[in-house]
């Protein structure tokens, strides 16, 4: 078998980019909201042109994919207005770090590539200095469980349907990088 390994992906990468976008629609189709018909070039949004991709390998294919998006501030975070509610006043005014679209094909789950990726990106915030982590994640469930495993807390639920996902709302969580 392969070895399974973790790089940054270029946006340059076209087909990489394809297969990342590509996966998360595969790995969220089960739940009838983002769907290949509704998604027929892969799951996309504006924060992936800034963004910075990351993604496990098993020889050329992509398995699993997580994204890192840093701001200087939150306040300049696109989905800001709908989460404002939920962000403490310490973490208003200093940079943070977004992670988001973390997806697992079905068939590599169970073998800790999501922890992988999110150790990863960690780290990449650790270099530069970014204590304060965000993430958002659909409905409390295993998402939660694992990511509360890794010392993310919960800040609270929002609704998104100003969001163009179909999803009626999220969970934001936070996490200080020590």
């Amino acid at each position: 078998m392969e070895e399974i390994t973790i790089r940054e992906v270029d946006l340059k990468e076209r087909e990489c980019m394809f297969q990342i976008f590509n996966l998360r629609v595969t790995c969220r189709q089960d739940k009838g909201i983002i769907t290949r018909e509704k998604y027929p070039f892969g799951w996309m949004d504006e924060m992936d042109a800034y963004s910075r991709h990351f993604a496990a390998f098993h020889g050329e294919d992509i398995i699993a994919a997580g994204r890192l998006t840093l701001f200087d501030n939150i306040s300049f975070h696109p989905y800001y207005p709908i989460i404002e509610h939920l962000v403490p006043p310490s973490l208003k005014n200093k940079p943070i770090a977004h992670l988001s679209r973390d997806q697992v094909c079905s068939n590599y789950r169970g073998n800790g590539l999501r922890k992988d990726l999110l150790f990863t990106r960690e780290m990449i915030c650790r270099e530069r200095q970014i204590e304060d982590l965000v993430i958002d994640i659909e409905a409390p469930g295993n998402q939660q469980a694992n990511f509360c495993k890794n010392g993310y807390k919960d800040l609270g639920p929002f609704t998104i349907d100003k969001i163009h996902w179909g999803i009626s709302s999220g969970l934001l969580m936070h996490k200080i990088l020590h």
